[in-house]
Order: C-alpha cells, then sequence, then structure tokens
C-alpha cells in the first residue's frame, strides 16, 4: 500500500515539474535577455568613491556605529596583522586608527599611504576599534 502511494506522490510531482518548465519556458523565452540589467564592476567602484563620506573617527567609535554607510579613510597603514584578501591591517589617520578588512586583491605594506573606501562593520575590532570594510584600495 505504501508503495503505490508514493508511485502516485512521485507520479504528480514529475508531471508538475514539467508542466512548471514549460510554463517558464513560453513566459521567458531563450532570446529574451537579462530583465534586471546588473551594473558593472566599474559603475559600482565609480558609485562606491561619489557617495563615500569622509570617515570621522569620532563618529564610528560608538557602541553602535553606522553599519554598512559608506566611508572613504585616507591614512598609513600602520600593521598588516594578515596579508592579503579578506586580511586586516591597522590605518592610522589625522583623526584616529581604524581597523580595516581588505575585501580587495590589493596587497598592503607596513608604512604604505593608502586610501580605503568600503563600509561600516557591524562589530568593533577586537583592539576596540572602529571596523571598515574596504572594497576599494588605492
Amino acid at each position: 500500500m505504501k508503495r503505490w502511494f508514493l508511485v502516485i506522490v512521485v507520479g504528480m510531482l514529475s508531471a508538475c515539474s514539467s508542466d512548471e518548465e514549460r510554463f517558464v519556458q513560453e513566459v521567458f523565452p531563450e532570446e529574451v535577455s537579462a530583465i534586471i540589467e546588473e551594473p558593472s564592476e566599474e559603475e559600482l567602484t565609480e558609485l562606491m568613491r561619489e557617495e563615500a563620506e569622509p570617515a570621522v573617527f569620532t563618529a564610528l567609535n560608538i557602541d553602535k556605529p553606522p553599519v554598512d554607510k559608506k566611508v572613504t579613510a585616507t591614512g598609513k597603514v600602520t600593521r598588516v596583522t594578515e596579508p592579503g584578501m579578506m586580511g586586516t591591517f591597522s590605518l592610522s589617520t589625522d583623526d584616529g586608527t581604524y581597523t580595516i578588512m581588505n575585501l580587495t586583491k590589493t596587497e598592503v605594506e607596513e608604512g604604505s599611504k593608502v586610501t580605503i573606501y568600503g563600509v561600516v562593520a557591524v562589530e568593533k575590532a577586537a583592539d576596540g576599534t572602529p571596523t571598515i570594510n574596504a572594497v576599494i584600495i588605492e
């Protein structure tokens, strides 16, 4: 009895999936280009540069920082904790020190001057400094 029930359920499900597939193919033929155009990486980079505001240490060094706020900061790399992509480094600016999570392929070296563009992270770093997730490093 259980086998017959299972066979019937599988048959009904397989019939539904082919009907759904035909419906999708009729509604969205293969010749149709993407309905939603995604911006290019260059466009996203330019948008970040335009929208990012200068990071203000006192505004970010609080218990609940403005998460996902687009910021930019220029300073000296004082310590590279973990090199490479997804690594972290400390950026010393005129108004304070930030921990930067490197989400780019750009390598940074201690003592170099860089400008970063990114978003404020949810939590502060282990040393208590504000964290910025950098998507552009120049």
